[in-house]
């Protein structure tokens, strides 16, 4: 598989104000205190400079969090790796988003309308782009919330706080 034809800005969440506040606040049960957001996906996954130096991957489809790089410049160095474009980024869901006419606005990525933990697919058809926020902050409330549930437990509901 090879990577389609979209820049490196194509497969990245157009998106600014990821510092502000803690972005992180939903999914620290998952990556501690004094880690930080470095970079948002098209598709509102973060990677997240942890508070050791490395720097992890929050896969906010599988409510995982995976290492990138053991420090900011090997994760740089591993950037350029094409099988870790396809593993982090998935170009070829962002091609077909947008071939479908589906672009991302400031301040949006792409999220799924009805997400994998509760039987949504990782389909164009099931994609939409919405504010990253909206994506984000429910996506670590959801899988914080099931988290110790056993597997194939049917799920009723979500309770999702704003502030």
């Amino acid at each position: 598989m090879s990577v389609p034809e979209l820049t490196f800005e194509d497969l990245l969440a157009p998106i600014d104000d990821l510092g502000e506040g803690d972005a992180l606040e939903s999914w620290r049960w998952l990556v501690g205190p004094g880690s930080r957001p470095l970079l948002m996906t098209a598709l509102g996954d973060v990677f997240v400079l942890m508070a050791s130096g490395e720097v992890c991957f929050i896969d906010t489809y599988e409510g995982t969090l995976k290492p990138a790089g053991t420090s900011y410049d090997d994760w740089k160095q591993r950037l350029k790796d094409q099988q870790n474009i396809i593993a982090w980024f998935s170009p070829g869901l962002v091609e077909a988003m947008r071939e479908r006419g589906v672009f991302l606005s400031h301040g949006q990525c792409y999220s799924p309308i009805v997400p994998p933990v509760v039987g949504g697919d990782m389909l164009p058809e099931n994609m939409e782009a919405s504010l990253w926020r909206v994506h984000f902050y429910p996506s670590g409330q959801i899988h914080e919330q099931i988290l110790k549930l056993p597997e194939g437990t049917p799920i009723q509901g979500f309770e999702i706080k704003w502030k």
